[in-house]
């Protein structure tokens, strides 16, 4: 009679213990079993691959390529469009290597005369070092541009490698006439100023 009720016991408690693996306390459940989680984590885990590293070293060469400082002249350009619908031109930006830029709003540019309204203006910066004096000349085209509201323009000395500098006008003759920035990033070493129209400006050692 013992055996029959154990033999029942058993048979009896076996759906229990189905039961209770199937609702969630088996311990293949991830949720219920730290070391699983850390096991499925590490198995995400990037791998440490020779390409990857190769990829970042040229990474690095190229960002201290493109950030090095000394080579001139340094020459970028932008081509504004004119919008019919608008009846004005575009504003832009143009930024050079050394960290000078400057940039016009929509509706403020004016080509010159020998440029039919309405054409593409390709609007230029350039910079120069003098191999003499070591001073930064900073150039615009075409000649002729004006802006009705004024442009942007920040100017870098930090090549001058001097924490001061003198901003300077250049007229049709070459002279210097000096000029009062309208601002001055000493951290970045630049100046920045507001300009109606193209013209030459150079930045030099102050005295």
């Amino acid at each position: 009679m013992k055996a029959i009720i154990k033999y029942f016991f058993i048979i009896s408690i076996i759906p229990v213990i189905i039961g209770c693996s199937q609702d969630g306390i088996s311990p293949l459940d991830d949720s219920n079993n730290q070391e699983v989680i850390i096991q499925d984590f590490a198995s995400k885990k990037p791998v440490n691959s020779p390409d990857l590293n190769t990829d970042f070293r040229l990474l690095e060469t190229s960002d201290a390529t493109s950030a090095s400082i000394g080579a001139y002249p340094q020459v970028t350009s932008v081509t504004v469009q004119y919008f019919k619908n608008w009846g004005q031109y575009k504003g832009a930006i143009c930024n050079l290597e050394n960290g000078s830029f400057f940039e016009f709003y929509n509706g403020s540019l004016s080509p010159p005369q020998y440029i039919p309204w309405g054409d593409e203006v390709t609007i230029t910066m350039r910079a120069d070092r003098d191999a003499l004096s070591g001073e930064l000349i900073y150039s615009f085209g075409p000649s002729g541009c004006t802006f009705d509201t004024p442009a942007k323009l920040w100017l870098d000395y930090s090549d001058l490698g001097t924490d001061e500098a003198t901003l300077y006008y250049l007229d049709t003759d070459g002279n210097r006439i000096e000029h009062l920035p309208d601002n001055i990033d000493f951290y970045n070493k630049r100046m920045c100023i507001y300009i109606d129209h193209f013209s030459r400006y150079a930045i030099a050692y102050s005295n």
